[in-house]
């Protein structure tokens, strides 16, 4: 046993102590929000919950009648529902933006195909199931279904069915409000409808700025929990970082994508459906004919369950935005601006690609080169177990591909390198234009 598999069997240990909380509701409210969110936050604790949200998909699911979606989020290329009756969740992409949602699909796949690949390399973190996509052509589905969006969103276009995420119970979200909001806004908090759908985003790469004001209204959609935070409820960083790590390496050198964009968040998880039938490759097959005007739909496999028990689990989603890179060879929908390139020169390409997403998605993953010991550290966890596990995917490759994950942790530390050099320049700079210089700068994020 490596001395990385020694941590995650350690943590494994801490988290099936942590189920001493499915004793429910009544032991949660006794606690204080401190202890709630130390107890409850660690990956997988089952939580009993008669929440809003998990009440009305229960009765749901025992009903015949169908009922009206209800948006539960929004991203760059869609707005999500909530679909009764089932654990699924409905992305239907905005105008201009259907070929990302069908790229989502296809990138979901791949993750999941790659996922299951790996399976003994990826520990407790799960990627919601791919159950269905939906051609924005499909007349037919709209016209039978449209009725059931709410009116603005009822115009065809393409849509993208997965397993859903279930939001953190009632418990957690009032110890979020009681340790972190505003005492001003703790009240409308507590009743909003939209702070029901919960997850939280696990940022180890960014702590909150103490000199920045803080918001008068907040929200519990994607909850953004900084590294202090987690420091504070005394919540294992090492276990995040290092399923964040071992993620990131599947997805470079086994899914061979650049994993742009993609987000880390805490949520519940019950029972999982089945998934889509269709393979990645046969998706991105159907891609082409797509692009050539015919439609493509897939059917969803749908299955009801008991949502009142769910653990607290660790996920991986949201793949609109990641890109196929050149590892061993070819992936099937390459771009065409890299046909005659050499092998070496696309995998030079591919990493540029892979280290540039690193530093533009948001700070889920630790930073190199920290002046603050605990962060450092945090890094040289995740910079060894991403290391051992690329070289567990490529270790019988040849060096050139062997060789890859640890170019990619060289250039993303000679980036952080050069980031660092021209913060601390700006730095200066701001120091010699004095008080105004500093009030000019102060909203300036440099090193992120």
């Amino acid at each position: 046993m490596t001395r990385y598999e020694a941590q995650e069997s350690e943590f494994s240990i801490t988290a099936s102590l942590a189920e001493n909380i499915s004793t429910g509701q009544r032991l949660l409210n006794d606690l204080t929000p401190h202890a709630i969110l130390h107890r409850a936050l660690s990956i997988r604790p089952v939580v009993s919950t008669t929440s809003s949200c998990i009440t009305r998909q229960q009765e749901a699911s025992q009903s015949d009648i169908q009922q009206q979606l209800r948006a539960i989020g929004a991203g760059t290329c869609g707005t999500v529902f909530e679909r009764p009756r089932t654990l699924e969740v409905i992305k239907r992409a905005k105008l201009g933006y259907e070929e990302a949602l069908f790229n989502d699909c296809v990138r979901h796949k791949q993750v999941l195909e790659s996922f299951a690949r790996q399976r003994s390399l990826v520990g407790l973190l799960h990627v919601p199931k791919c159950l269905a996509y939906i051609d924005e052509g499909e007349t037919e589905f709209w016209t039978e279904n449209g009725y059931l969006f709410p009116g603005v969103y009822q115009t065809p276009s393409a849509l993208l069915v997965t397993e859903r995420i279930l939001p953190l119970p009632r418990a957690i979200r009032f110890a979020l409000i009681d340790k972190y909001f505003p005492e001003q806004a703790k009240e409308d908090a507590r009743t909003s409808e939209g702070n029901k759908d919960c997850l939280v985003r696990l940022y180890l790469g960014k702590r909150r700025d103490p000199h920045r004001m803080k918001p008068t209204r907040a929200s519990l959609r994607n909850y953004n929990l900084h590294l202090d935070q987690m420091e504070d409820l005394a919540l294992d960083t090492r276990a995040f970082a290092g399923k964040m790590a071992r993620a990131l390496a599947i997805m470079h050198w086994d899914a061979c994508i650049d994993a742009d964009d993609v987000e880390f968040v805490l949520g519940g998880a019950p029972t999982a459906t089945a998934g889509m039938s269709l393979s990645a490759s046969e998706l991105k097959k159907l891609g082409q004919l797509k692009k050539l005007g015919q439609r493509i739909t897939t059917v969803p496999d749908i299955s009801s369950l008991n949502f009142h028990r769910r653990s607290v689990s660790m996920w991986l989603l949201d793949f609109n935005r990641c890109r196929p890179i050149f590892v061993k060879s070819d992936p099937e929908d390459a771009s065409a601006e890299d046909e005659g390139k050499s092998p070496a020169e696309k995998r030079t390409k591919s990493v540029q690609m892979a280290v540039e997403a690193f530093f533009r998605n948001d700070p889920y993953f630790p930073r190199p080169l920290s002046a603050k010991s605990d962060e450092q550290a945090l890094w040289t966890d995740f910079r060894g177990i991403y290391l051992e596990t690329g070289k567990a995917i490529l270790g019988k490759e040849e060096d050139e591909v062997r060789d890859l994950p640890k170019r990619f942790i060289d250039m993303v530390e000679s980036e952080m390198e050069k980031r660092v050099a021209r913060k601390a320049e700006a730095v200066k700079r701001l120091a010699a234009m004095g008080p105004r210089g500093w009030e000019e700068g102060s909203e300036q994020e440099t090193g992120r």
